[in-house]
């Protein structure tokens, strides 16, 4: 029992409410390892004299804080883990954002952290009342003790760590926790969607490409083969010979370059009605985009974070190895569909006839 009230703080996470969690990560983990995940950290906590610092809640005095979040490089964790950032600026709290270069730009247009910074050494302690660290991983603590060594804190994950978990839902109900707000587990669920914003450049850039109503993108590529969807070629001229009144709009980065290429040979006859935007807008413009489509069929992975931000409706795809449930919540409108193993072992005619399902049921009732 006392192995396991050590180790509860590593593999559980630090609220009551139930979110879907997986173990397998960290299953086969020794408990001298799993313990060290509580221990590291709480070594360096005391040796900066930190302990006396840290806050169970965000105070509701609080008015001005900083949100360090780094050691996550995803776009798609980044969508998830920050989205309780709304919770946040409804209650008057002003926050600003320090994190990873590539991840900063994600946010430049952000509604709610009034300032994003990659370069830690920027920030002014006096700015601040509060700091929320993402976790207790290194580079999260370092940025504390370097440069806000005398500012109070609160933590999002604290030592919870390795289990994979729907990140959405986690945000939420941790923020919830701290707020002390006593929102439901229903409004909770019902609340927890990612959150982006677009520039007045990025939507002007996005309305020149006249996208026209009732779009699908299709959010091909991807940076890891085993995630990745190889049969998108397939799918897009099933979907335009039979499906006459969508068009298709082809988002994803310089990795989606050849299916890119294969789509477009593969469909000749109905080039007029795909829409080319692989490796030619920024994620904030590509959320733009989404925002104008009908419907958005995206493999799990980044794209399928920034659609759900958008608030469009989603055929999502998933391997054997990562449930739905980890990825998505009941704020998402999403078909899902998950293959018994390698993500391109989905059948073409399956994404194709879930398409249509989700078109067929966004369709208004007469």
């Amino acid at each position: 029992m006392q192995h396991h009230r050590l180790l509860a703080p590593v593999l559980q996470p630090p609220f009551a409410n139930e979110i879907p969690i997986d173990l397998g990560p960290v299953q086969g983990k020794s408990a001298v390892s799993l313990l060290w995940r509580r221990l590291r950290p709480a070594v360096s906590l005391a040796l900066r004299r930190q302990f006396p610092l840290q806050r169970e809640q965000i105070g509701r005095n609080l008015r001005r804080a900083l949100w360090i979040y780094k050691g996550s490089p995803q776009i798609g964790d980044s969508l998830m883990d920050l989205a309780s950032r709304v919770l946040l600026a409804q209650h008057g709290i002003k926050v600003d954002l320090c994190t990873d270069l590539h991840l900063a730009r994600l946010y430049h247009a952000d509604d709610v952290f009034s300032n994003v910074f990659s370069d830690a050494s920027q920030l002014a302690p006096h700015d601040y009342d509060l700091v929320i660290l993402d976790s207790f991983k290194g580079r999260c603590l370092e940025d504390k003790f370097r440069y806000l060594p005398h500012l109070p804190f609160v933590t999002m994950r604290g030592y919870f760590s390795g289990p994979e978990f729907n990140r959405t839902l986690f945000s939420f109900c941790r923020m919830n926790q701290l707020l002390d707000i006593g929102v439901s587990d229903a409004q909770l669920h019902a609340r927890a969607l990612p959150h982006l914003c677009s520039s007045q450049a990025d939507r002007e850039a996005v309305a020149a490409l006249m996208i026209p109503n009732g779009s699908i993108a299709l959010a091909i590529g991807g940076a890891s083969p085993g995630r990745t969807y190889q049969r998108w070629d397939q799918v897009a001229a099933k979907l335009l010979q039979s499906n006459t009144s969508n068009n298709l709009v082809l988002l994803g980065s310089n990795n989606a370059n050849a299916m890119r290429d294969a789509i477009l040979h593969a469909s000749k006859e109905h080039a007029i009605r795909i829409i080319d935007c692989v490796d030619r807008h920024t994620l904030t413009q590509t959320f733009e985009i989404l925002r104008r489509c009908t419907l958005a069929v995206a493999a799990d992975g980044g794209l399928l974070h920034i659609a759900n931000a958008a608030g469009i409706p989603t055929v999502a795809l998933f391997d054997r190895h990562i449930a739905p449930a980890l990825r998505l919540t009941a704020a998402n409108r999403s078909i899902t569909v998950q293959s018994a193993g390698t993500i391109s072992d989905i059948g073409v005619d399956e994404v194709v006839h879930s398409i249509e399902q989700a078109i067929a049921r966004e369709q208004p009732v007469r």
